[in-house]
């Protein structure tokens, strides 16, 4: 979703502590923390009262429901700093995937992460790397979706062959 509107609006300190805190728990900024708290609501307030439904898909590209392991890490990490994950779902745009909350990476938002999994019947590890753009506190683990940047040519081939 384009983001090209600046909302700002006056709060207490204990707001903002409370952001602040919870923010850092979740590894996001202040701002993409009440983002996706107000787009919730907005989800919310339509679905009970009718209107528009923003869940419709508004994607470029058809997503593939999937559930692959996976090793996440920073693109500039050495092997041994990668995190366990799961490949939620994939399509030529983007990949979203799941955390576990005790993972030890730094903050995700605005940096490259590379994933690093297998697709079904493919024996060629499929390396990409994306950039975060929504991160999804789901109790004991984070969901991040994010887009596709580079992706190398054979892996390239194989998401072809497996998304098509």
């Amino acid at each position: 979703m384009k983001r090209d509107v600046m909302i700002c609006f006056r709060t207490s300190v204990a707001v903002r502590e409370s952001l602040q805190k919870i923010s850092g728990e979740q590894s996001r900024s202040v701002s993409k923390l009440i983002e996706s708290l107000i787009y919730r609501y907005v989800q919310l307030y339509q679905k009970r009262n009718g209107d528009e439904d923003t869940s419709a898909e508004r994607r470029q590209f058809e997503r593939k429901k999937v559930s692959l392991p996976a090793f996440v890490g920073s693109a500039d990490s050495k092997a041994d700093k990668f995190e366990s994950g799961i490949v939620q779902d994939l399509s030529f745009g983007g990949i979203r995937f799941s955390l576990s909350r005790a993972a030890k990476m730094e903050s995700l938002e605005d940096q490259h992460v590379c994933v690093i999994f297998t697709l079904p019947h493919e024996h060629q590890l499929v390396t990409v790397k994306c950039l975060p753009h929504r991160i999804d506190d789901q109790g004991n683990s984070l969901q991040i979706s994010a887009e596709l940047l580079d992706v190398d040519f054979t892996s390239c081939k194989a998401l072809q062959r497996y998304l098509l």
